[in-house]
């Protein structure tokens, strides 16, 4: 009706205040809508966490008191960016595989975390290697003949080296430290 009234006063302001107007009332109009097809359409429900998943990352977490889940330390950013790539690849954190593979990629990824020697808890400890022999040096253990001793010094370098895992580069070792306190005796 402005707009008409406007029109037949030849009234040009007027026209520009009615058409404004009309604008104006057509944006609450499809504000209005848009609030109604929201109510309309029902809500999502957030889809609860299975209980065997957060029983099994509980006790994940118990046995790594190191990890934060809020990502706060580099350590805990690998592992959840290890996590993520597990669940790319289609890995279920409800099955203990998955908890498994986790730790063995964060054996790989933070030896640290899981080679410390200590009476914490906190730490999945992967057996040590045994130096085992033939059974000919328990007879000369008394310090006979053909025997050499590691000393803790001698075990840790080989173990820092990453040496002591691998069978062939520890018996080389063993050999050359053999050899430097027999040419040291002489």
């Amino acid at each position: 009706m402005k707009i008409a009234e406007a029109a037949q006063a030849s009234d040009g302001e007027g026209m520009a205040n009615a058409q404004e107007m009309w604008f104006e009332a057509r944006r609450a109009a499809e504000s209005l809508q848009n609030l109604k097809n929201q109510a309309a359409t029902p809500k999502q429900q957030a889809i609860a966490p299975d209980r065997d998943v957060q029983r099994q990352a509980a006790t994940w977490m118990e046995r790594n008191s190191w990890y934060d889940p809020s990502g706060g330390d580099e350590d805990s950013d690998i592992a959840l960016t290890i996590d993520k790539r597990m669940a790319k690849e289609g890995w279920d954190p409800k099955n203990s595989d998955y908890w498994d593979e986790l730790d063995n990629r964060l054996q790989k990824r933070l030896p640290h975390r899981y080679n410390e020697e200590s009476d914490e808890r906190s730490f999945v400890k992967r057996p040590k290697s045994v130096v085992t022999g033939s059974g000919r040096e328990s007879a000369a253990s008394s310090g006979g003949r053909g025997t050499f001793t590691l000393t803790p010094d001698q075990v840790r370098a080989m173990k820092d080296a990453g040496m002591w895992e691998d069978p062939q580069a520890r018996a080389r070792m063993i050999r050359r430290y053999a050899n430097e306190t027999r040419n040291r005796s002489n």
